[in-house]
Order: structure tokens, then C-alpha cells, then sequence
């Protein structure tokens, strides 16, 4: 489940349920952290990658985010 407004225009709101197809990881090891997290979104209606057994999916990167002030949210 997406957490964030990624794309609201293209179907990536906050609470979107998708399947995951597959994980990136840049380095391995037990404190490897995902560079990219491939999901598979019904309602996703924008540019994505077809898998070699032709799954669309789209790649969710990491985003950082904190607290800026009592008036929102920086993420990066």
C-alpha cells in the first residue's frame, strides 16, 4: 500500500493497494535497503515497465520525509 501522494493524476494516491513484482537492492547483505520496489497497480493509468513475463508494473523509489513545520511535510 502506497503511504504518499506519488502521482494523484496518474492513480498513485496514498492508500493505493498494488502487488509487488519484484525488489532492487543496490548492495546485499542483512542491512541492504531497497533502491527500487516494482509494483503492479490496477488503477495506474501512466508510463510503466513491462516484466519479461509481461507484467506492467512501476518502479516506487525511497522517499525521505520530515517534519518541516506545523503547516506540512518535505519529503525528497
Amino acid at each position: 500500500m502506497l503511504t504518499a501522494n506519488l502521482w494523484i493524476k496518474a492513480g498513485l494516491v496514498n492508500r493505493s493497494m498494488g502487488i509487488i513484482q519484484d525488489i532492487l537492492f543496490e548492495k546485499q547483505g542483512l542491512s541492504a535497503f531497497p533502491k527500487a520496489v516494482f509494483v503492479k497497480f490496477e488503477k495506474y493509468n501512466g508510463p510503466n515497465i513491462t516484466t519479461m513475463e509481461g507484467v506492467e508494473v512501476i518502479p516506487i523509489v525511497p522517499i525521505k520525509c520530515s517534519w518541516k513545520d506545523k503547516n506540512g511535510i518535505i519529503c525528497s
